[in-house]
């Protein structure tokens, strides 16, 4: 099946816009020519499974990385609160054109930024809105019909987060303190006075990396499947 939802047909394209790791690098430059599924294929199939979130999150048009994302908190909506469940609910509508921005920006205004459903949530709004050109190149596609370097880390940030609570590394019961272990890599922060999401890459050692990955195995094959459009956006 063809990855019709990814921005470009080479993965050589795609790379370009973000920081693949060592092993992912090396992958690609043995076949430089893959077509972007191809690679994502590869890497889940090295268990690259953190740069396959990466490469799925900048490659993915924007709809479709924001049902990933959705679909992700979905997942793991019995270990979740209320808000958090209600936040990806709301992603998923937006996905499917019966949520508008100011719902999103209502949801989120009652919550912190903790889970995987209000990142899904903050995905959304970026996708939804204009680039922001004090934001500069973060707030701008690198790639035709691709999403923001903001919406890609605030998806990527949903799926990693979804995969730690789903390993039982993360418990989001007090939202108003959460923290984030090492599985959770990247790590997510807000900038200073803007409500936005950056990432924080993280030291892990190679456990922790192994497990992080295999955490990240089902997720990466609900992204893989949204790509190839097995999972309709509306």
């Amino acid at each position: 099946m063809s990855f019709l939802h990814l921005v470009a047909p080479k993965a050589l394209d795609i790379a370009k816009s973000m920081v693949l790791g060592p092993d992912a690098k090396a992958l690609l430059a043995a076949n430089p020519a893959a077509s972007a599924g191809e690679f994502t294929q590869a890497l889940a199939g090295q268990k690259l499974n953190a740069d396959a979130v990466g490469f799925l999150a900048h490659g993915m048009k924007p709809q479709a990385g924001v049902l990933w994302a959705s679909e992700s908190a979905a997942k793991v909506a019995g270990k979740l609160p209320p808000g958090e469940v209600q936040a990806a609910a709301l992603a998923k509508s937006w996905v499917q054109g019966q949520a508008s921005p100011m719902a999103l920006k209502s949801q989120l205004a009652q919550m912190p930024l903790a889970g995987p459903g209000s990142w899904s949530a903050q995905a959304a709004l970026l996708a939804s809105e204009p680039p922001i050109p004090a934001l500069g190149a973060m707030s701008m596609p690198a790639l035709p019909g691709a999403p923001t370097p903001l919406t890609s880390n605030a998806i990527a940030g949903a799926v990693h987060l979804a995969a730690s609570v789903d390993a039982g590394s993360l418990a989001i019961g007090v939202p108003q303190s959460p923290t984030l272990p090492a599985l959770a890599l990247p790590a997510l922060e807000l900038p200073p006075g803007a409500a936005l999401p950056a990432l924080s890459p993280m030291q892990l050692a190679p456990p922790q990396i192994a497990a992080m990955n295999d955490a990240l195995a089902p997720f990466v094959e609900l992204g893989m499947q949204i790509a190839q459009g097995a999972l309709p956006l509306a």
